[in-house]
């Protein structure tokens, strides 16, 4: 999902369209195999039939959330595998 094109000196944002072509809903569930580095919103849902969903993906840096992030609000409920 990332590109990996330091320098990390900020938050570095992706976003990856899921969709779905069949003609019935899916569900999906997003898992990382780092968790204390990536927060995924969303990190599960319901895609409805011949639809699609943004899921953005967010790096986060370990030094600069440490000085400017300590409170990071959209990964207040980040779920850890």
């Amino acid at each position: 999902m990332f590109s990996n094109t330091g320098p990390f000196t900020q938050l570095v944002k992706e976003v990856l369209t899921v969709s779905n072509p069949s003609p019935v809903p899916v569900a999906f569930k997003v898992k990382t195999t780092a968790p204390k580095q990536y927060c995924v919103k969303p990190v599960l849902g319901r895609i409805e039939a011949n639809q699609s969903v943004n899921v953005q993906g967010i790096y986060i840096w370990k030094i600069y959330f440490i000085l400017s992030f300590s409170n990071l609000s959209f990964c207040g409920d980040h779920q850890s595998f």
